[in-house]
């Protein structure tokens, strides 16, 4: 599924006013996910999503050590 897609599915299944809210909608459902799922299955769900979702989520998760590095694949 593409970014765009995803943005649009939360705003209509959430009725969101617009597009904006469903992306802080969807930023904080993530990170919230990554703070709270054991690594190994954070790390598998984020390799499921687009790259600039993923993206989305490192750059909002600055400042949570627990998000930081969960976004990405074990090298």
């Amino acid at each position: 599924m593409r970014y765009d897609e995803l943005i649009g599915h939360v705003q209509a299944g959430a009725a969101l006013p617009d597009r904006r809210a469903a992306t802080r909608v969807t930023r904080a459902v993530l990170a919230t996910l990554a703070e709270r799922l054991p690594d190994g299955t954070a790390r598998h769900l984020f390799a499921q999503l687009p790259a600039d979702l993923v993206a989305l989520i490192e750059g909002a998760s600055v400042n949570s050590p627990t998000v930081k590095g969960r976004c990405t694949p074990s090298p």
